[in-house]
């Protein structure tokens, strides 16, 4: 064989080898490191992800707990309910306290409430319970048409009477 040829087919043979050592090697060792560092990578997107949720309900945690009431008292929630009633130009007819429960969380004070308004001023009722700055739950209402008021407009307003349970939420 020429000199030549048996040069360029070492020459060849070395450069194959390399690349396949190069490969073997080097690359394959540096394409599973770079596997591994985007799964980390991608972990630890989600674990941020999961921080982040984590964070923003420990704030509404903390935002909401200030919200329940530290007082236990039925006389409070009733000198309370009494104070808005009367603020919305409600009759209350009657007031039937129930006993404090306890929840995973906090505590449920439950009220009934039979009053006599119109339309709107149970609606004020319901508004100023639902807007108050302590937690106040709606349980349950209904509804018993009782008569009508004078006809001084058109449009005169129907006097009813509402049953409502309400239940103060309170820290435990």
């Amino acid at each position: 064989m020429n000199y030549k040829l048996k040069t360029i087919i070492i020459s060849l043979i070395m450069v194959l080898l390399t690349a396949i050592a190069g490969i073997n090697f080097i690359y394959q060792p540096a394409k599973k490191r770079i596997k591994e560092i985007e799964l980390k990578q991608s972990r630890e997107k989600e674990r941020n992800k999961l921080l982040k949720q984590v964070d923003k309900r420990q704030k509404d945690i903390q935002k909401y707990t200030v919200r329940l009431s530290r007082d236990k008292g039925v006389s409070y929630f009733t000198n309370y309910v009494s104070k808005l009633a009367k603020e919305s130009n409600v009759e209350l007819v009657s007031i039937k306290p129930g006993t404090l429960q306890k929840e995973s969380y906090y505590q449920k004070l439950p009220l009934n409430l039979k009053i006599k308004a119109s339309y709107n001023e149970t609606g004020q009722l319901i508004s100023k319970l639902e807007s108050s700055r302590q937690f106040i739950l709606i349980e349950n209402i209904s509804f018993e048409k009782k008569r009508k008021v004078k006809r001084l407009k058109p449009c005169s307003e129907i006097s009813m009477e509402v049953n409502l349970d309400i239940s103060l939420l309170c820290s435990i």
